[in-house]
């Protein structure tokens, strides 16, 4: 299998940065793919059916139960997205380019959305989420200011949209919750965490050479493949476990 030229994205950004096992981060450049789980099956399915489209153009599928039917899972998100598609129109937020890709150099961004939000044009992801409103922890969206990972996409996405095009545009996460709530979030991407982000750029790109040059060195454990999205399928899967070493003087 071989590896695909590399694109510098967020999702190989936040890869690198766990300082997890290089041998996830080979498999992502190869363009290895993984099952979903059903929370991204969820999320999936909502994404492609609120605005149109999924990166890749695929359309996500829940196995239909045995006599047939829809699963609740899948009736459940159908009654919120006729719901969510009620509050977008009501929010005056207009979706006019579904999942383009933007590329600079060698530096990429897969947005959800570019469209308008109250009739400013803006770049948009969408997100379902399981969680509650008030959840902060454990995937919540309570108090973005919190979410790294969301800082490090909003950054990337509108730093690689403003090389690309030209425009620096704001950045909005519309998230969706399973229990019908909803947030609009808009992150004002600033000159200075843009000027940050460069340097991230920079940092994961000279990383991931060294990565390269290295063969991708690394050392198998539990503690890190328990957490990995390739465990299913990767064939150095370990339950070897390390030692937590205390020393008591």
């Amino acid at each position: 299998m071989k590896m695909k030229n590399i694109r510098i994205s967020q999702s190989l950004i936040k890869e690198v940065q766990k300082e997890g096992c290089e041998l996830a981060v080979k498999k992502m450049l190869m363009g290895e793919r993984t099952e979903p789980t059903e929370a991204m099956l969820c999320g999936l399915y909502f994404e492609h059916y609120l605005i149109g489209g999924t990166r890749g153009g695929e359309v996500p599928e829940f196995k239909p139960l045995k006599s047939g039917n829809k699963p609740k899972a899948e009736l459940d998100l159908i009654d919120l997205i006729d719901k969510s598609k009620d509050l977008l129109t009501a929010n005056d937020i207009i979706i006019d380019e579904v999942q383009p890709e933007y590329i600079h150099e060698d530096i990429v961004a897969h947005l959800d959305a570019v469209g308008s939000v109250r009739g400013e044009k803006c770049l948009i992801d969408i997100k379902w989420t399981g969680t509650k409103e008030d959840q902060k922890y454990n995937g919540g969206w309570a108090d973005p200011l919190m979410k790294e990972e969301a800082h490090i996409q909003a950054n990337h996405y509108t730093y690689t949209y403003m090389m690309a095009t030209g425009k620096h545009l704001p950045f909005y996460f519309i998230v969706f919750g399973k229990s019908g709530w909803c947030k609009l979030i808009r992150f004002n991407c600033g000159e200075s965490a843009l000027e940050r982000h460069e340097g991230i750029v920079n940092e994961t790109r000279d990383r991931v050479n060294q990565m390269i040059k290295e063969d991708f060195k690394y050392e198998a454990h539990l503690g890190l493949c328990s957490k990995c999205w390739y465990k299913k399928t990767c064939p150095s899967f370990s339950n070897h476990l390390q030692i937590d070493k205390i020393e008591l003087l």
